[in-house]
């Protein structure tokens, strides 16, 4: 919307949906790149005996986009009794595919969401033990911080397995 005062235009800044929802897909088509290269044969790798393997840690960064669209929908998550369809990471095509759904079921419902709401409290948890309570909007804004911690673990797989990274925010060594 734009207002006109004294001859000059005045443009009102993206609302915070906006600027969550464009973010969220761009990331999303981000991470898609790094789970095309994905190596199958290495799906149980891990650089640590304490680390995720690679597959679960591709599927656990496509199950945080369903937490998003969780964090739209509910009030709350409880680990312990919430059914959340976290992926059976079998291939890169079972991630791509859960990726896309998870993206456009928060999308979807984030076009109608009341952004009145984004003040209100929202809580993780898993039984009686809260892992975090903060308004929505810190949620969404963790959230997709968690994403790219675990895609920048991903990137950090992928070059140990000589796998070349993907172009996701300017070129990469691999491309040069």
């Amino acid at each position: 919307m734009q207002e006109t005062t004294q001859g000059l235009t005045k443009v009102q800044p993206p609302r915070l949906v906006e600027l969550f929802a464009k973010e969220v897909e761009l990331e999303s088509k981000r991470t898609a790149k790094y789970l095309e290269r994905l190596p199958l044969d290495k799906f149980n790798w891990a650089p640590h005996q304490k680390s995720m393997n690679l597959g679960k840690l591709a599927g656990h960064i496509t199950d945080i986009f369903y937490l998003l669209y969780t964090i739209v929908e509910k009030d709350a998550v409880d680990f312990a009794t919430d059914k959340i369809p976290f992926v059976n990471p079998e291939n890169p095509e079972v991630l791509i595919q859960n990726l896309k759904r998870n993206t456009k079921l928060f999308l979807d419902s984030f076009q109608k969401f009341d952004e009145s709401k984004f003040q209100d409290s929202w809580k993780m948890s898993s039984g009686p033990h809260t892992i975090y309570e903060l308004p929505r909007h810190e949620m969404i804004r963790l959230e997709i911080s968690h994403i790219l911690h675990h895609r920048g673990q991903l990137s950090l797989y992928l070059r140990m397995l000589d796998v070349p990274l993907p172009n996701v925010y300017g070129s990469t060594a691999d491309e040069r």
